[in-house]
């Protein structure tokens, strides 16, 4: 078994003794890949799908994304999504398509805001109950991905529209995964958050109250967890 945790959150591993006890064997850090990495992870893949890059293409998706921009590596992979989209079946991926969707940091802000104009006004609406259910924000005020049960997401026929679009495959800004018990949605990519003006501009005025339901939640789990034990209920 193979469990992956991102650096940020690994002191809650820590916190836990027997997983900390875990990780003192067997624990392996991946650091963040440099630009020759980078490369590699762009060019290699490619080159054993049979596909080619026309010009420096590689380098300028690599100078666009930026070596330490946050969420560069989902950027990166929706933008080499969208070119083999466009030219995989030329076998070459060209300067023309990557200019087409705007490069990039334009390519999933621009997918998302050309997605949300072609809803219906009720379901432009519901953005902000949909998201509320698919966005976390911690004590620190960092924002990351909630899953969520598609059924409580999509309790509204607005709602379900605007998952809809969003999870189609010429969009994939949400994914839905019915392989549990339960159907989940959650967000694709984290990039998502900040290149999506609208919803970065929806999240940052939130931000408190989202970090306030995040510990609502938290703490009606843990009172559930404890049978309602008055103890455990918040006045």
């Amino acid at each position: 078994m193979v469990l992956t945790v991102r650096a940020d959150f690994y002191h809650y591993c820590v916190a836990q003794p027997k997983l900390a006890a875990l990780l003192e064997h067997g624990a392996y850090p991946l650091a963040a890949p440099d630009l020759t990495a980078l490369h590699a992870m762009i060019t290699g893949p490619a080159a054993k799908a049979g596909l080619s890059f026309e010009d420096d293409l590689p380098v300028r998706l690599l100078a666009d994304t930026g070596q330490d921009a946050p969420g560069r590596l989902a950027l990166l992979a929706y933008a080499l999504y969208q070119l083999y989209e466009r030219d995989g079946a030329g076998r070459q991926l060209t300067v023309a398509s990557y200019k087409a969707f705007g490069g990039v940091e334009g390519a999933i802000g621009r997918q998302a805001e050309a997605v949300f104009q072609r809803l219906s006004k009720p379901a432009r609406e519901a953005m902000g109950p949909v998201f509320r259910e698919l966005v976390k924000v911690d004590d620190d005020g960092a924002t990351t991905r909630r899953r969520a049960p598609l059924a409580s997401v999509t309790g509204e026929p607005a709602r379900a529209e605007l998952v809809a679009a969003f999870c189609a495959p010429d969009a994939r800004l949400l994914t839905r995964d019915a392989s549990g018990e339960v159907p989940v949605v959650e967000v694709a990519h984290e990039a998502l958050f900040r290149s999506w003006e609208r919803l970065r501009e929806w999240i940052e005025v939130r931000k408190d109250d989202l970090r306030l339901l995040r510990q609502v939640r938290l703490a009606a789990a843990e009172w559930e967890e404890r049978r309602r034990d008055e103890a455990y209920r918040w006045p």
